[in-house]
């Protein structure tokens, strides 16, 4: 079997809704590839250093429901597992960081984005149906835009700091 095409497979699976499924297969791979029988790093299929092993890429973009429209400036998370305590890592055109939300008592999602490189100010960020604008230091939704928080701070190299919420 070529792990790309089960990563592939799986990544469906999971878009799909089936994400047990796709982890069951993403976790067959990762066995066969453990660092015992074979290479982690080098899933030989056609020679070494094959690149259809990247596909591996697609399973963590689909637990995240991450997308990202650089033209739109538009950031989308739609985590399929832990949406209560979820964190991930994203990459996107305009930047990279760290993607965290947690759920409380009531169900609302708190999201918060640690921009590590790039430059992701203006964008806007999805989460299910509520949508925050990305500002120096932190978060706007709707009901607190920008300009009506002269508190937070000018963003510095596209860095935003933790803890962002729409409150």
């Amino acid at each position: 079997m070529w792990s790309g095409v089960e990563y592939q497979v799986a990544a469906h699976l999971i878009y799909d809704g089936l994400v047990a499924h796709g982890l069951e297969i993403a976790t067959a791979v990762r066995r066969r590839h453990d660092g015992y029988r074979r290479n982690p790093w080098d899933e030989v299929e056609c020679g070494h250093h094959y690149a259809r092993a990247m596909a591996s890429w697609a399973v963590l973009l689909a637990l995240a429901g991450f997308q990202c429209d650089v033209e739109r400036r538009v950031l989308r998370f739609e985590p399929a597992m832990n949406q209560r305590s979820f964190r991930t890592v994203f990459t996107c055109g305009a930047g990279w960081g760290i993607y965290r939300q947690m759920e409380d008592a009531a169900g609302r999602v708190h999201p918060a984005l640690e921009v590590l490189g790039g430059h992701l100010e203006g964008f806007v960020l999805e989460v299910g149906d509520r949508r925050w604008t990305i500002v120096g230091g932190g978060l706007a939704d709707e009901r607190h835009p920008p300009d009506a928080q002269p508190d937070r701070p000018p963003a510095t190299h596209g860095i935003l700091k933790e803890g962002m919420t729409d409150e």
